[in-house]
């Protein structure tokens, strides 16, 4: 068993692809009593100093624990809860191969992504009196969109990547779902996270089937309005690349953008994007630059 998993996760997993749904049950309703004691600042410094160096799939995996060491102790710490599934996310992105390791860790993300959005007290009351996720969100505040953020990229990820082509089509009604999404965290704060809603709808218009809204004029603009705002961003020239300048034909522009991302510091503070998320990152372009030709 890994880190942070449980056996409740990979139950879920296994009727996610048997039935052919993407049903889970929300991660508000499996909050953990108390099993532990212990100094929460210091287990949380501690994790921050993890954060600094990790750059493996094994260091990550540790820093996931030391999150989950903390919520051991207190289940509703926000800082723990947002950390927990940060990097269950990082290694479903970034460190798995395998459909059923990724949909663990997405899995285990979307939990914890839900319980720390359920400490906000509006969206709390929404999701008890049964509103769902997708729609209770509008009422979030920029204190939770990193965590909105991420329940996003992980909810796509397990759909894209995790579910056979059965699961896909049994699950084509999450496509309007993702856009509520998107909308909500546009209303919220269109410039949070360095022009972050901006650069989520240029990936959904540059990968939506065209019946859904599938635009690479449209995709290209809101990469252009992304970097505007957040010119600092390493994945918004990474996604711009692999994404808008491969179906564009534009070779170039792909070196460009990936070379500078090569170039940046990994240790910089980007908003939400710390030090392991940069090395995934960067280990990431380098292998499209490595392999160019296959893109062109």
């Amino acid at each position: 068993m890994k880190p942070g998993m449980n056996t409740g996760l990979i139950m879920n997993y296994s009727s996610l692809f048997i039935s052919g749904a993407m049903n889970w049950k929300p991660g508000w309703l499996q909050f953990e009593e108390p099993s532990a004691k212990g100094n929460i600042s210091q287990l949380l410094e501690k994790a921050n100093q993890m954060v600094q160096s990790a750059d493996t799939k094994e260091k990550i995996l540790e820093l996931v624990n030391a999150y989950e060491q903390v919520l051991k102790i207190d289940p509703k710490n926000q800082e723990a809860l947002y950390g927990a599934g940060l990097y269950n996310a990082l290694i479903g992105f970034g460190y798995c191969d395998q459909k059923e390791e990724k949909a663990i860790y997405f899995s285990s993300a979307i939990r914890r992504f839900e319980q720390r959005m359920y400490l906000h007290s509006r969206f709390a009351d929404l999701v008890d009196n049964h509103e769902k996720v997708w729609e209770a969100c509008r009422v979030l505040s920029n204190n939770e969109l990193n965590s909105l953020f991420f329940y996003y990229l992980a909810l796509g990820s397990l759909f894209k990547e995790s579910l056979n082509a059965f699961g896909k089509i049994c699950n084509l009604h999450w496509g309007s779902r993702f856009k509520k999404i998107l909308k909500n965290m546009m209303e919220i704060d269109p410039t949070w996270g360095g022009g972050t809603p901006y650069y989520a709808w240029a990936v959904y218009y540059a990968t939506a089937p065209r019946i859904a809204g599938f635009d690479l004029k449209k995709s290209e603009d809101y990469f252009a309005k992304a970097i505007e705002i957040g010119p600092e961003m390493l994945n918004f020239r990474r996604t711009r690349a692999f994404l808008l300048h491969t179906k564009n034909k534009n070779r170039e522009a792909f070196k460009k953008d990936i070379e500078w991302v090569l170039v940046q510091s990994p240790h910089k503070v980007r908003h939400y994007l710390t030090y392991p998320w940069h090395i995934f990152i960067q280990r990431d372009v380098q292998q499209m630059l490595d392999h160019i030709d296959d893109y062109f």
